[in-house]
């Protein structure tokens, strides 16, 4: 019988560097927590900390100007940040998700979600999109169920299953296939539903 071995990465150092971050600010998130849940969102006091840590730039590619940092040293800040606020962590997981989109977007775009901004947060939830065809773009409808740390993203993504053109006839590949487009569109240009009344996760 034929053996193989695979050598073991140990990522202990470079893990136990962040989570020294999260210690650092970890105090802050926990006396801010119930506030948090008043207010359904992480207060600014914890937001601000976990960007001076560059807690949301964990998964963001280098060349987008994140960290790039390896899975399992992400998984254990995250573990690290949930012992202080839960719905931190989970803010922070889901923007963290959302910017590995950094790694195949091009520079230009990338650069205007998270390099002219050090604080860019990028979030996303599910829902229904659609993408009109208009003079310079698209003119994107959409409508989320929820989107996990919307209040303090800067940019929101959504996915148009449908993309009409201008005289309203469904645009379609050479195939025959509908077009689908993802979009990104400024936080600004957005409007948030108060209807985020939960029993858990409250202050996400």
């Amino acid at each position: 019988m034929n053996e193989t071995s695979k050598p073991i990465i140990d990522y202990g150092d470079l893990a136990d560097h962040w989570v020294q971050r999260v210690k650092e600010i970890g105090p802050l998130l926990e006396a801010t927590a119930g506030e948090g849940e008043k207010i359904r969102e992480l207060t600014q006091e914890s937001m601000d900390a976990l960007h001076e840590q560059k807690l949301f730039r964990m998964l963001l590619a280098k060349k987008a100007g994140g960290e790039e940092l390896p899975l399992p040293v992400f998984c254990r800040v995250i573990e690290a940040i949930a012992k202080y606020d839960g719905s931190a962590a989970w803010c922070v997981g889901q923007g963290s998700g959302c910017s590995m989109l950094g790694a195949y977007l091009d520079s230009e775009i990338s650069s205007k979600i998270w390099g002219d901004n050090t604080n860019g947060v990028l979030a996303w939830g599910p829902g229904k999109s659609e993408a009109r065809a208009v003079e310079g773009g698209y003119l994107v409808t959409a409508k989320t169920m929820f989107v996990s740390g919307s209040h303090h993203a800067t940019w929101l993504a959504t996915h148009c299953s449908t993309v009409y053109e201008s005289d309203g006839s469904v645009r379609k590949s050479e195939s025959g296939k509908p077009v689908i487009l993802t979009t990104f569109i400024p936080a600004s240009e957005t409007q948030l539903s108060d209807n985020w009344y939960v029993f858990g996760l409250r202050n996400t």
